[in-house]
């Protein structure tokens, strides 16, 4: 979940505030479509963001008293009334290409992880991929792109 101040999701989403404020807070969308920005940016679909969708669909939520279960690009939100914004991820291979991502950046993968096959790997490399994900995993994603590389973030963030 990701905090938000009641004031920002809840009242305001749902519309129980004076209906002359147009819109939600910028509080709201900014933090989800920062979200959204760094999945987007990991994502090897190749489709264009626009923030708009995202406006719209937080705005006709807004208008519908819906605040559960609200999908997004990549995941669900719902807003709580203590000011939490919980966050269920639906899109999995772009929550996997951050996992991965984040963990690369950790160290917690070896340097050959996404460069080479399994079978090229060197033994205590294989060893981690097994105790991570294991070898069909690893060549499925592999084979589909999943891991983020700098070609591929250089791509997609143009």
């Amino acid at each position: 979940f990701i905090p938000c101040c009641r004031f920002d999701c809840f009242s305001v989403l749902l519309g129980v505030l004076n209906r002359s404020y147009e819109f939600y807070p910028y509080k709201v969308y900014d933090k989800i479509r920062s979200i959204e920005l760094v999945l987007h940016y990991l994502d090897t679909s190749g489709k264009p963001y626009d923030g708009k969708e995202l406006r719209e669909k937080l705005d006709a939520c807004r208008d519908a008293y819906s605040v559960q279960d609200i999908q997004l690009r990549y995941f669900k939100v719902t807003f709580y009334k203590k000011g939490t914004c919980h966050i269920e991820f639906t899109n999995t291979d772009v929550l996997k290409s951050f996992n991965l991502f984040a963990s690369q950046k950790k160290g917690w993968l070896p340097p050959s992880y996404g460069k080479k096959s399994y079978r090229d790997m060197s033994a205590s490399d294989k060893k981690v991929v097994d105790s991570f994900e294991g070898e069909a995993s690893y060549t499925d994603t592999l084979s589909r792109g999943l891991i983020p590389t700098t070609k591929t973030l250089l791509r997609l963030g143009a």
